[in-house]
């Protein structure tokens, strides 16, 4: 590379370099120039102000309220099932989360190799 070639190229990054300055300047300038909100005085702001007022009947309804945030679920109890004896599972009488009560049908186990056993 000769040196011609290589003075344009640090003429061009010197001329990038002091546009890309010149640009942050003048954003910070306009920025600064603009005009600022008032900021209210006492409790309730300036009191000679002119309030909107509005008018509106009472009346019933559902009040939709949704909350999006992260956040974890505990159950208020954890059963751990256990079974006395092991095999396939042929029929699942619920679904996971669901409730569940005391006497209700949860699975059933393939027979089939018992019923040979006991014959």
């Amino acid at each position: 590379m000769d040196t011609k070639t290589h003075r344009r190229r640090w003429a061009f990054l010197i001329v990038l370099g002091i546009l890309i300055v010149a640009g942050i300047v003048y954003q910070s300038a306009t920025f600064l120039s603009q005009p600022r909100a008032q900021t209210r005085r006492g409790r309730f702001g300036d009191a000679a102000a002119a309030q909107s007022v509005a008018v509106a009947t009472i009346g019933r309804g559902d009040i939709r309220l949704v909350v999006n945030a992260l956040g974890l679920v505990t159950p208020l109890t954890t059963v751990t099932v256990n079974t006395q004896i092991s095999g396939l599972l042929m029929q699942v009488g619920f679904q996971e989360g669901q409730l569940v009560h005391k006497g209700q049908f949860l699975v059933q186990i393939d027979p089939r190799p018992y019923q040979i056993a006991l014959e």
